[in-house]
């Protein structure tokens, strides 16, 4: 495992989070609204500014980041929070379908696993 990101639980009880060391942020496997799977990087220092440039620095490298993921994700500045994410989305996820629960297991670790690689192929500053 990278040893720049430690994966453990957050006081929320979500598991499945991992901390980013170099930036202190996390990549987050979540349930969205619309029937839609979503991982995140979420980017949140407790600062909205230290956000806001950080995300601006990251997608000034959204071709070499998205190279890395293997496909686009989702640019969100969400200008209404304090955040910011960078995401990748899966559609039609019918939580109540259990004949579907491995297919998004394996979607989540995926997405996951090319979070960690995108952010390993651009420069991440120091937090």
């Amino acid at each position: 495992m990278d040893p720049n990101i430690q994966v453990g639980c957050d006081t929320k009880g979500g598991c499945l989070s991992a901390r980013l060391r170099f930036v202190a942020h996390r990549i987050n496997p979540a349930f969205a609204a619309g029937k839609r799977l979503r991982h995140e990087l979420y980017i949140d220092t407790g600062n909205g500014e230290e956000n806001e440039a950080l995300f601006e620095h990251l997608l000034g490298q959204r071709d070499q980041f998205e190279a890395a993921y293997g496909r686009p994700v989702v640019w969100e500045d969400l200008p209404n929070a304090r955040a910011c994410r960078i995401a990748d989305y899966r559609s039609d996820a019918v939580l109540n379908d259990e004949s579907e629960s491995s297919e998004f297991i394996s979607w989540m670790i995926d997405a996951g696993e090319r979070l960690r690689k995108a952010l390993s192929a651009v420069d991440v500053p120091e937090h």
